[in-house]
């Protein structure tokens, strides 16, 4: 296929995805950003500029080095691509359209809704109670690391292989998996943004206090297995509650945070021991951002089901497995086996763990084209209910907080596996804890008028 013809097939994709996408979020004022915006911006820069700058002659990126059938797996991850671009925010809009909602109209109603809701005196109790028991939990995870792994980040010596370090830090756990899961990793952010939210809504000295301490501890958490993006997903989490709560900000302010983040991860990656170049578009962060997770995705289409045959729900939960009898007794990640076959290497010095991409990759992995077609479906119907529950709701600091985790929570797994957006336990936690603060923890400040 000529390079011309391929120009002209993105170009055509990208006029179409961009106007659902549109349609979709209600507006393009990324002073305003919310959860398709956030979708949308995800996808272009890891999926499709990837792809598109692929096929046009930019592919010497290492991860299409191990690719079997090179050409055959590209151009069908091509299609894949440019197909979704337009079917994903076309079907967010239909979807939308189902739920009756404007997304223009109640988008901008939300926003400028300054309808003021406090917490009840005892909520602030019980999240500190929460607080103490979680942090408790973290002094005793590092305790039994033996170091703090934020400080140990920037004052090792040269012996320590933080990339081994990374994946066994990943498998600790205190007491149980389950308790180091919800009590540490969910719980610690989630109570930081929930604080924050408060803070912003009451101003008072102790919830801008128990802000602070889990803003330290939600930051100690996010850097616990030096990973260099997760504290940006964090600070990202804290801008959306920030929009949500004033009804958007000035760009200069949004600038200022994206200078901050990239600044944030070169600081992260010079402490790292890694030497960046941005002048060689393969390296680093930009060869991450444009070609890794794309690159992985034809993987999916390179293995299966020519040299593997389709997993078949293997890749759901062993809850899942079990309820639907599938005849496995263990699960297989579709990322996981895909680093086991293409980067065996990686998984042989201990520095490898997964190969992720967008969601369609594993939904093929295990079902083909019909599970791509239905994952397709299914996310966009997830993305666009908890859109429209969201401007349904009242706008209290504990919604806020679900729509501002939800905003950045959602669109990066959509660069990890489908079966996330099947069972997610975090996310049905999360769902609980703020649904209920909402509905018996909240009141109505009487001097705050409605906006709408």
């Amino acid at each position: 296929m000529s390079k011309l013809l391929i120009a002209c097939i993105a170009i055509v994709s990208l006029v179409y995805s961009l106007y659902f996408f549109y349609k979709a979020a209600g507006t393009f004022d990324l002073g305003k950003l919310n959860i398709i915006h956030v979708a949308g911006i995800f996808f272009f820069l890891q999926s499709f500029l990837g792809i598109v700058m692929i096929q046009l002659g930019i592919n010497q990126h290492h991860t299409l080095n191990r690719l079997i059938d090179r050409q055959g797996s590209l151009m069908v991850t091509f299609f894949v691509v440019m197909v979704y671009a337009v079917v994903f925010p076309c079907l967010l809009c239909l979807f939308l359209k189902l739920f009756r909602v404007d997304a223009k109209k109640d988008y901008e109603h939300y926003m400028k809704d300054r309808a003021i809701y406090r917490p009840k005196k005892i909520l602030f109790y019980l999240t500190l109670a929460a607080s103490v028991a979680c942090l408790g939990l973290l002094a005793l995870f590092f305790m039994k690391l033996g170091y703090i792994p934020l400080w140990k980040m920037v004052f090792h010596d040269s012996s320590f292989n933080l990339g081994t370090e990374r994946i066994l830090i990943t498998g600790a756990y205190v007491i149980n998996s389950y308790v180091t899961n919800i009590g540490i990793h969910l719980a610690i952010p989630l109570i930081a943004y929930f604080a924050f939210a408060c803070a912003l809504s009451t101003r008072e000295v102790k919830w801008i206090a128990l802000a602070v301490v889990m803003f330290i501890a939600g930051g100690l958490v996010k850097t616990y297995n030096f990973a260099k993006v997760p504290i940006v997903f964090f600070l990202l989490t804290y801008l959306c509650i920030l929009i949500y709560f004033r009804g958007g900000i000035k760009m200069r302010w949004l600038i200022l945070f994206g200078a901050a983040g990239i600044g944030l991860l070169f600081l992260i990656y010079t402490i790292q021991g890694t030497k960046l170049n941005m002048s060689i578009i393969y390296g680093g962060i930009w060869g991450r951002i444009f070609f890794t997770e794309v690159g992985t995705l034809s993987y999916n289409f390179d293995l299966f089901p020519k040299f593997l045959p389709f997993l078949k729900g293997r890749s759901l939960s062993m809850l899942l497995i079990r309820l639907l009898g599938l005849p496995f007794s263990e699960q297989l990640r579709s990322a996981r086996l895909l680093m086991e076959f293409y980067g065996a290497d990686s998984v042989y010095n201990g520095t490898g763990g997964v190969m992720n991409s967008l969601y369609l990759g594993e939904a093929y992995a295990n079902f083909g084209w019909i599970g791509m077609v239905l994952a397709t479906v299914w996310v966009a119907f997830l993305f666009a209910a908890f859109f429209a529950v969201v401007l349904k709701s009242r706008k209290t600091p504990a919604m806020i907080t679900l729509f501002a985790f939800f905003t950045v929570a959602a669109p990066v797994t959509c660069s990890g596996g489908f079966v996330d957006f099947i069972y997610n336990f975090t996310w049905i936690v999360t769902i609980i804890a703020m649904v209920v603060c909402h509905k018996f923890f909240f009141e109505k400040d009487p001097s705050a008028p409605l906006a709408r």
